[in-house]
């Protein structure tokens, strides 16, 4: 469990040059601290684990609450920009039927097994 934390608190100190960017990191380690006081405070409880376990809970505690107030406000839509809208491609004469009109070509077969629809079934051209 110590390599876990270890390593959570190298991507946090990393998070921490651009938190607004790192949101979604700070608010898991928040909440995962939470889940894991509230797990430890049970267990206490309980005397699944020793009553001196109580010191953790509470220090999970301060920590995400501390790190649910301290993360950066949420940025609204309204003062994004959004993203540029790319002008719509225009096809300009045939080109757009091209790929349909190859088939009529070579003498009307396809150029790929020289077979042409019929009614009921495809027969050769």
């Amino acid at each position: 469990m110590m390599s876990l934390y270890v390593t959570l608190g190298i991507f946090l100190l990393v998070a921490a040059r651009n938190p607004s960017a790192n949101r979604s990191l700070i608010a898991f380690t928040a909440w995962s601290s939470l889940a894991h006081a509230a797990v430890m405070g049970f267990q206490a409880f309980r005397n699944l684990i020793a009553r001196g376990e109580l010191i953790g809970v509470a220090v999970l505690i301060v920590i995400g609450v501390a790190l649910i107030v301290l993360a950066p406000v949420k940025q609204s839509v309204k003062h994004r920009h959004p993203p540029p809208v790319p002008k719509a491609r225009r096809n300009s004469g045939l080109s757009h039927w091209l790929p349909y009109l190859s088939r009529f070509s070579a003498g009307g077969r396809t150029p790929h097994n020289g077979l042409c629809p019929s009614a009921v079934r495809f027969a050769p051209c």
